[in-house]
């Protein structure tokens, strides 16, 4: 297996009682465009905060070319040639496009002089590169439409990270128009090489201009696939959970019957229960019914609840009752006779 630019392992992060990340895997290969696709609070701004060293992870490993790094600082991302663009762009308007380019990485001559002339020229050189459309790179960032100011971070990103860039929502505020300059520019940056790894919702940019595609759910990573292998309403049914994922472990039917050689204190089940055999040999019975046990009788219960019945009735003391009828009649001849009395 080709070892992956940038590889995350079992990544988890927490804000007090809140787990953002609850062990995210994933590898980027090199050259390639990787999408990171998930719901909101999925989970993606803050792994791609821990890996560009925002944030430190509270466990787990992250890998760059094969070996263990540990990233304390955006610095020490920058350092390994990963720059990112943000949802905010982090563009200064009031400075020029130059300015924003070279914005603390000025080029100064050996007294400490900035060289403006250098980084001018340095700055239309990537614009042409990457085919960024710019009236000039002495204007302001102000005068800018939405779609060049994303071209121009990220071709500032592109300048310096020349191992890997990683873009967050690059199109989310876009138009049609803007949005396929843009996406113009990563198909270059592909082809030149260049890492790149996409934060998008847009599940058609992402089958347009991706090779590859990561989803996360609820902090974790679930499912990994060439973009290839998938289709949009694949990766609906990914993110919202209706697909499990290949990256996910198939949940265990819980039917909530043990197995007898899974019933704690059993270590034979197999043998007969010491304490079934104590029943058996007491004439004792088990309570669950079963095919061969017999019927109940209730007879005898309803007799006696009958004779208590007869002996708590007034005037009837001493007094059975047959299948003749007598004592109806003996009580009958009593309601007569007090009758008579009365008359």
């Amino acid at each position: 297996m080709t070892t992956p630019l940038l590889e995350a392992r079992d990544l988890t992060k927490s804000f007090d009682s809140v787990r953002a990340l609850g062990g995210v895997s994933l590898r980027i290969p090199e050259g390639e465009v990787t999408a990171l696709v998930g719901d909101n609070g999925a989970g993606k701004s803050t792994l791609v905060r821990c890996l560009t060293g925002v944030q430190s992870p509270d466990t787990g490993q992250i890998l760059f070319r094969g070996e263990p790094v540990r990233l304390r600082s955006p610095e020490d991302a920058r350092k390994m040639g990963i720059e990112t663009v943000y949802q905010d762009l982090a563009l200064i308007d009031d400075l020029t496009v130059w300015q924003n380019l070279f914005l603390n990485r000025e080029l100064v001559y050996p007294l400490g002089i900035v060289n403006r002339r250098g980084m001018i020229a340095r700055s239309g050189e990537i614009m042409r590169e990457l085919d960024v459309d710019v009236p000039s790179v002495r204007t302001t960032v102000r005068r800018m439409s939405g779609g060049q100011r994303q071209s121009i971070a990220i071709a500032r990103a592109v300048a310096w990270g020349k191992a890997m860039v990683i873009m967050d929502e690059p199109t989310a505020a876009l138009g049609v128009r803007e949005t396929a300059a843009v996406e113009k520019l990563v198909r270059g940056l592909r082809e030149r090489g260049v890492t790149v790894l996409i934060i998008s919702h847009d599940l058609a940019q992402v089958m347009r201009i991706c090779d590859n595609v990561v989803v996360l759910r609820r902090g974790r990573s679930v499912a990994a696939h060439s973009i290839s292998e998938v289709d949009g309403d694949r990766l609906v049914g990914l993110i919202t959970g209706a697909i499990p994922g290949n990256l996910e472990t198939p949940p265990t039917a819980d039917t909530g019957i043990e197995s007898a050689a899974t019933v704690p204190g059993d270590e034979h089940p197999d043998e007969p229960d010491s304490a079934g055999d104590d029943a058996a040999g007491s004439g004792k019975t088990d309570a669950t019914p079963g095919t061969d046990d017999p019927a109940p009788d209730f007879s005898e219960p309803a007799a006696d609840i009958a004779a208590d019945t007869a002996e708590a009735t007034p005037g009837t003391a001493g007094e059975e009752t047959n299948a003749d009828g007598t004592a109806a009649n003996s009580r009958a001849s009593a309601s007569s006779g007090g009758s008579g009395a009365t008359s």
